[in-house]
């Protein structure tokens, strides 16, 4: 129902429950659904996206089997994205792996994260810094060793023979800001307009921990500061849960798995225009 919808959203996109209110929310037949902000209900045309499963059938110029709550007769699809739940992406997943092999040569390793082929974690893409090897050569052989345990993010699914393509630094993506737990730099996008930036600025350096980093996005324009506050939050609750795991479990174990693609549809594009 609506309330289960409410949390999932609430949880997964960092939209807060208490807005969905003010929102219309249409539900079709294989539980998908469309929320609509409320001055989308208007004279112009509502554009729409949607998210169906393969094989769905949807007419995107004219969605007669799309209903719409509130929504006019001139609605329409200008993004249609189609989930691939059979082969999900590994991308964004987060594991708890074991170090298979360490090749100094190729200044690489091989991670086994449970997905059959090792995955491989090059030197540019190891977080140095957590492995306590500030000021010192860094040369992967230094930071891990065969059947070393390490937390691992994919970012490059497998294709073909080759291994999914990994990072030891995590970063978690929230509705306004991507959250870096050991980051020790901050980035604000160059989208926004200067005075944007700055009152951005000014927010995060009293809601970001100091021992996290953040990529703000250009979703952020005009969020509040209790909006950062939440999101923020949100993601380093995340974080800790995660790392709360990776102390207990054996590797190769799944730590955090990416929302479906519906939820980021949702959690990365959808606003008031949308």
């Amino acid at each position: 129902g609506d309330k289960l919808v409410q949390a999932h959203l609430a949880h997964h996109a960092g939209l807060d429950a208490s807005g969905f209110s003010a929102l219309n929310t249409a539900f079709i037949a294989d539980g998908a659904f469309i929320a609509l902000a409320p001055n989308a209900v208007a004279a112009e045309p509502v554009h729409l996206l949607f998210v169906s499963a393969p094989g769905d059938a949807v007419n995107t110029a004219q969605p007669r089997n799309l209903i719409v709550a509130g929504a006019n007769s001139s609605a329409k699809i200008v993004e249609h994205y189609i989930s691939q739940s059979t082969s999900g992406s590994l991308v964004g997943n987060v594991y708890l792996g074991r170090v298979q092999n360490v090749l100094s040569g190729m200044e690489a390793a091989f991670v086994d994260i449970g997905k059959g082929r090792n995955a491989v974690l090059y030197a540019g893409e190891v977080n140095f810094d957590a492995s306590g090897l500030e000021g010192e050569s860094k040369r992967i052989e230094s930071a891990l060793k065969s059947g070393q345990s390490i937390v691992v993010q994919v970012t490059k699914d497998p294709i073909g023979h080759k291994g999914a393509r990994l990072t030891s630094q995590v970063s978690l993506a929230g509705r306004f800001l991507v959250y870096v737990p050991d980051g020790t730099t901050s980035g604000i996008s160059r989208k926004l307009p200067d005075t944007e930036r700055s009152r951005l600025k000014r927010i995060l350096r009293s809601v970001l921990p100091e021992t996290a980093g953040v990529i703000v996005r250009t979703a952020a324009e005009g969020a509040s500061e209790e909006d950062l506050t939440k999101d923020v939050a949100r993601l380093q609750a995340q974080w800790e849960d995660i790392s709360t795991k990776a102390q207990s479990a054996s590797p190769p174990t799944l730590l955090y798995s990416e929302p479906d693609l519906a939820i980021k549809v949702v959690r990365d594009i959808f606003n008031e225009d949308v």
